[in-house]
């Protein structure tokens, strides 16, 4: 389970810089 859970944090904090990203980048706009 701790491998897992590692595995899958990173892709959840992957996807949560994409979505900053693109938050930021319409506010910018």
């Amino acid at each position: 389970r701790g491998r897992y859970t590692k595995v899958d944090f990173k892709v959840v904090m992957e996807a949560a810089k994409e979505e900053l990203k693109n938050f930021i980048g319409k506010d910018m706009l």
